[in-house]
């Protein structure tokens, strides 16, 4: 196959060209088959770097892949920033399809008259909006970014820099083979493995941390596609105030996978999480009982944002406690991932417009309640899990620092005191630095 760091760099490169050429489409199809590209290219970036962090940190991943969404989440934030000046936001529907002008109050003499389309207007607007600056602005800086990962592969090639974690092929293999080891089939009352997952129960566990992926990015697509909309039919009609409710949730979203950096080198994902999930019910549950107040929209939009923010690396690292997860099945987490943050808001979009702006937050609601059941049943049967029960944690709330817990290949069970040197240097206390050999 192809090797994923030659994915991760088409991918890595392929993005700032592709937001390059938005501005140059001048048609639908054009547009069309670049965004398709993007999506592609996006896929692929998200797939590779997630399975990456996986299987170079192992146990230890929960703060490097809060670290890597916090990214995401403060891109998120900023890039409308950086957009806004360059936008001219003026509804130009009737200059396009023209309008009804009804006659004055009183004056019953006159009908009603169609105004045409104004195309001379629509060209003035096109003149007077700059959003092919945006598009440069934003595909220069994944370009720049691109260039310096390319820059620290080469170095890395050319022994000038160190590896750091490397993992090595022969023991991301061995960690991939071990999931589905003779011991573990042995385990799980001597059934065989289903498909290329490996045995039954991870393939359980695939599918319960698929479908929590599918819930948690179709809520945060759907909240922060519509909570505009949901805002300007129940009173927030200033110019503007719509935006600033939508910045609210991102700008506390991105805080919020901030802040679950550290929390992740001292809390269990799975405290996490329930932390996570309760606080987005609440925070739903909140919105819908006082819909028609817009302190209660504000309030439960922030803390949606803050304790949505960090579920999706959360729930990872959490599936990763209790199997290795391989390519075949990271790729199945983030299809659904992407499948959820597809498909949720055209649902919501059907709703809303089918039962009126109270089915947007019903449906959230119950997103949110389904996501909790999956956690359950997720952490019930993650704890009968081999490698789970080998490196559990004493403690549900507190990562288990005893020095006794089982070492894995080029990696700690559980975090410990002795990784803080492990954080702070990329080296397993105690080991050499594996050779570096490249993952296909």
């Amino acid at each position: 196959g192809v090797p994923v760091y030659i994915l991760l760099l088409v991918g890595t490169i392929s993005l700032p060209f592709t937001t390059f050429l938005v501005p140059a489409c001048s048609g639908f199809a054009a547009l069309l088959v670049d965004l398709m590209i993007m999506g592609w290219c996006m896929g692929c970036v998200d797939c590779i770097a997630n399975l990456r962090m996986l299987t170079r940190f192992g146990a230890n991943v929960s703060p490097f892949l809060q670290a890597m969404h916090f990214c995401y989440g403060l891109g998120a934030f900023i890039s409308p920033m950086i957009a806004a000046p360059f936008i001219l936001n003026v509804d130009c529907t009737d200059y396009i399809d023209g309008k009804h002008v009804s006659p004055a109050p009183g004056n019953f003499s006159e009908d009603e008259t169609v105004a045409p389309p104004q195309p001379q207007k629509i060209t003035r607007a096109q003149h007077l909006s700059h959003s092919e600056i945006a598009f440069f602005i934003l595909g220069t800086i994944q370009f720049v970014i691109a260039s310096v990962v390319v820059v620290v592969i080469i170095l890395e090639k050319k022994n000038i820099i160190g590896y750091g974690a490397s993992i090595s092929q022969a023991s991301s293999a061995h960690s991939f083979v071990s999931m589905t080891s003779d011991k573990e089939i042995r385990d799980i009352s001597g059934q065989k493995t289903c498909f290329f997952c490996g045995t039954r129960e991870i393939l359980v566990i695939t599918i319960l941390t698929s479908a929590s992926l599918f819930l948690y990015d179709g809520l945060q697509s759907s909240f922060a596609d519509y909570i505009y909309s949901y805002a300007e039919k129940n009173g927030l009609r200033k110019r503007g105030e719509g935006a600033i409710l939508n910045a609210c949730f991102w700008g506390l979203f991105a805080f919020g996978r901030l802040i679950a950096i550290p929390a992740a080198t001292r809390l269990t994902p799975a405290f996490m999480l329930s932390c996570n999930l309760t606080g987005s019910v609440v925070s739903v549950v909140i919105t819908l009982l006082f819909r028609g107040q817009i302190v209660a929209i504000y309030a439960g939009s922030c803390m949606l944002g803050l304790f949505l923010s960090s579920m999706s690396p959360t729930v990872m690292s959490m599936t990763e406690q209790f199997i290795n997860i391989n390519p075949s099945i990271a790729s199945c987490l983030v299809v659904c991932a992407a499948l959820g943050e597809t498909l949720c808001p055209v649902i919501v979009g059907n709703l809303f417009v089918a039962l009126g702006p109270p089915s947007f937050l019903i449906f959230c609601t119950a997103l949110c309640i389904i996501a909790a059941v999956l956690y359950t049943f997720l952490y019930l049967i993650g704890q009968k899990t081999t490698k789970y029960r080998e490196s559990s944690s004493a403690s549900f709330i507190w990562l288990d620092r005893a020095e006794n817990a089982t070492k894995h290949i080029g990696e700690n069970a559980l975090i410990k005191d002795s990784t803080l040197r492990y954080y702070s240097s990329g080296t397993e206390p105690g080991a050499e630095p594996e050779a570096h050999l490249d993952t296909t």
